[in-house]
């Protein structure tokens, strides 16, 4: 069953210990995502591999662009976490 995490723009989220950024959320439901020095656009058609055996596509929570819901397809192996989890808080989501 795939994992899905809402973010915002400018939210990060981490693959085991690979830090990730939502850089830039579009109205069509695709998203710029920020991974080391590297751009991946993500869309809502076809999953984009962004580490090693995990794969996410994209998707708008609302019209206003301005949630995004990230679906990851990874091997439960791989720890996924936005990054306030990461850095050991919690941010009641």
């Amino acid at each position: 069953m795939p994992l899905v995490i809402t973010m915002e723009e400018r939210e990060e989220f981490y693959i085991d210990d690979e830090r990730f950024m939502v850089k830039k959320i579009y109205s069509d439901g695709k998203c710029d995502i920020l991974a080391g020095d590297k751009t991946i656009t993500i869309g809502d058609l076809k999953a984009e591999e962004v580490s090693p055996e995990v794969w996410v596509a994209a998707g708008l929570l609302s019209e206003n662009a301005r949630f995004l819901r990230l679906i990851f397809k990874a091997p439960r192996s791989i720890s996924i976490q936005r990054g306030s989890r990461y850095r050991g808080g919690y941010d009641g989501r």
